[in-house]
């Protein structure tokens, strides 16, 4: 039995501007920025795993400031996060429309 929901409406969305890497993050590249491997199935080309949402976001954080890029995320607390993407393009002079 196939679960959906009752709305499945296609819809035209817009998505503001962002960058991604076309490649996983290993864990060699996240031990150079964050000092540590958490990953249970260990090697330098294995993608990063066993890391939280909060994590990854201060990676990305740690990763705009080795590109010499203004972070994207603010971190408050524990578990505060907020973004304003158009501030971050702004902020490092990124066109956007």
């Amino acid at each position: 039995m196939r679960c959906c929901l009752k709305d499945e409406t296609q819809r035209e969305v817009s998505v503001s501007a962002f960058f991604i890497d076309p490649c996983e993050t290993t864990q060699a590249d996240y031990a150079r920025l964050m000092g540590e491997n958490p990953s249970d199935f260990t090697g330098d080309t294995f993608p990063v795993e066993s890391i939280s949402w909060l994590d990854a976001i201060r990676y990305a954080n740690a990763r705009s400031r080795d590109a010499g890029l203004a972070p994207a995320y603010t971190i408050t607390g524990d578990s505060g996060l907020s973004t304003n993407v158009t501030a971050w393009l702004e902020k490092n002079n990124i066109e956007h429309g």
